[in-house]
């Protein structure tokens, strides 16, 4: 019981706290899904790269 009062206290005296912690945990995830969003860029890219490198040379060795 003292302990629950207690975190009500806390709760009551800092209530941006528990913002706090929400903003952090959502620029948490925000960084991870930059993160993925990147590694499936270079993933594109290095599909892309590889594409051109097969499709390319047959074009120019025609000219």
């Amino acid at each position: 019981m003292n302990n629950q009062k207690h975190n009500l206290q806390s709760r009551v005296a800092c209530p941006s706290l528990s913002l706090s912690k929400h903003s952090i945990l959502c620029a948490v995830q925000a960084i991870a899904s930059a993160e993925d969003a990147l590694l499936n860029l270079r993933a594109i890219t290095s599909s892309l790269i590889s594409f051109f490198q097969i499709i390319i040379p047959p074009i120019l060795d025609q000219s």
